[in-house]
């Protein structure tokens, strides 16, 4: 057959790949007249499918918790975030007017956003833990912030915001902000000395 004719051999009727001689067995192409290519089936088996459905749930079950663990630390660090920037416009606050407001709990923190000269919008998200949906959900000292000592708690999360047992974010009055577990001996003070 002449090169560039445009016609397409057609295989020989026994499945051969042309003349053999009579002492050669005869010769297949691989794949080329299978029984699944004669019959014009094409995609994957079964078993391809199957292996191909492991791997994707394989790399699921790797790619997930990874990424739920991100958005947990992300909400953790906004969290802690959000205190530290309380505590400074809290602290802010304190030096124009000469004193701790006299609110105590969740309303100490809420005085930042009262009065002509508040120093944050009342719907402000710094006021919340990025878990919960109330205004103002961060507790507040439960007496006299200036009998605390630098390493005492005065703000820090409501128990549960960041899940059962999983303890929060404390504020000390130092302006220093730590994540503390539920056995963490700082979270329990945050319980003494803090209130909602």
């Amino acid at each position: 057959m002449k090169s560039g004719s445009g016609r397409i051999p057609t295989p020989p009727p026994d499945g051969t790949c042309g003349e053999r001689d009579a002492t050669q067995s005869p010769r297949r192409l691989p794949g080329a007249f299978s029984p699944r290519a004669r019959r014009g089936l094409s995609g994957f088996s079964l078993v391809e499918l199957l292996i191909v459905i492991m791997i994707l749930g394989l790399a699921a079950a790797l790619v997930v918790p990874s990424a739920v663990r991100a958005a947990r630390n992300e909400r953790v660090r906004t969290c802690a975030s959000n205190l530290r920037h309380l505590w400074q416009s809290m602290n802010e606050a304190r030096q124009a007017r000469g004193q701790w407001p006299e609110a105590r709990g969740a309303r100490f923190w809420g005085a930042l956003a009262e009065g002509p000269n508040a120093a944050i919008e009342p719907d402000s998200p710094i006021l919340r833990c990025p878990w919960s949906s109330e205004r103002i959900s961060y507790r507040g000292p439960r007496g006299d912030v200036d009998a605390l000592v630098e390493t005492d708690p005065m703000g820090a999360d409501t128990p549960g915001d960041h899940g059962q047992g999983q303890g929060g974010t404390v504020l000390q009055k130092s302006g220093a902000v730590r994540i503390a577990r539920e056995t963490d001996p700082l979270w329990s003070a945050a319980a003494e000395r803090t209130t909602p």
